[in-house]
């Protein structure tokens, strides 16, 4: 995001590299511009300082007659003339000025090229402001332009900040949907289970019991039976009375549980299905 703010495009990325180009052009035409200016108001300084000496020596307020050169460079450095250079204690431009300088000509001809140097400095100045406001121009759009993306890139920033948060939020409630509709899911399969495992319980129950009271009403009919045989095994003059016995109990033990309905739709196990084997003794009697 940071990039493509910043640069935007091909186009965008070409002309950013090919700034610090112009930049360096523009930087080396300045100290060019500087340099032309220093070394120019040097020479005007030096031309100053000729015309200022000529006219003096010209006027009388100078004299050049001493006896010796310390004299005439302490003279000079009294009148208030700055040393430029080494030779002659740094006065070589004054003193070695050919004669001809002297003279109302000469003193024209070296004014005249102190004004033309003035006129060349003052252009210098003004290409020098010049340069100066349109370099501060150009940094100016520069850093417009540059404060623009950074504000976009901002902007854009803020707003993927805030989308991110929306879906986090969005993300969050949907998980917690979803993870309360398996809880409330799993609690109604939970309930739905016990209460199968409860119907399970109570018809288990309710089987054992009717088992149960089956098995009591077998046990009350074989204890009758027995009762009966015993007695007509008693009655030894009398064998149809043994075999009356006999009828009754088979009568009996073929009432046995699992030969009625279930009302629940179960049977009691084969396992207690019963008989009576008093066929040899039957037989016997006969």
């Amino acid at each position: 995001v940071l990039s493509r703010a910043l640069v935007g495009s091909a186009s965008g990325w070409c002309k950013m590299t090919e700034r610090p180009r112009a930049a360096a052009d523009a930087s080396t035409a300045g100290r060019k511009v500087w340099m032309e200016a220093q070394i120019l108001r040097e020479r005007l300084d030096i031309l100053d300082a000729q015309c200022t000496f000529v006219a003096a020596v010209r006027d009388g307020s100078l004299s050049l007659f001493h006896d010796t050169e310390a004299v005439l460079v302490a003279a000079l450095g009294e009148g208030g003339y700055v040393p430029k250079g080494e030779g002659t204690g740094g006065f070589s431009h004054l003193l070695q000025l050919p004669a001809t300088t002297f003279t109302g000509e000469g003193l024209g001809v070296l004014s005249l090229e102190r004004g033309s140097a003035e006129e060349q400095l003052g252009g210098l100045r003004k290409a020098a402001a010049q340069y100066a406001r349109e370099q501060a121009s150009a940094r100016i759009k520069v850093g417009e332009a540059r404060q623009a993306k950074l504000a976009e890139v901002v902007k854009m920033l803020q707003q993927y900040k805030e989308e991110a948060a929306n879906s986090a939020v969005a993300i969050q409630e949907e998980a917690r949907t979803k993870l309360g509709a398996v809880v409330e899911a799993v609690a109604t399969r939970e309930t739905e289970l016990l209460q199968q495992v409860q119907r399970v319980e109570q018809t288990k129950k309710t089987q054992l019991t009717e088992q149960a009271e089956d098995l009591q009403s077998m046990i009350a009919a074989i204890d009758a039976s027995c009762t009966s045989i015993d007695g007509a095994l008693a009655l030894e003059a009398d064998p149809y009375a043994f075999l009356e016995a006999c009828a009754a109990a088979e009568a009996s033990v073929d009432q046995r549980p699992g030969a009625r309905a279930d009302p629940q739709g179960c049977t009691v196990d084969a396992a207690f299905d019963l008989s009576l084997n008093v066929d040899a003794q039957v037989e016997a009697i006969r």
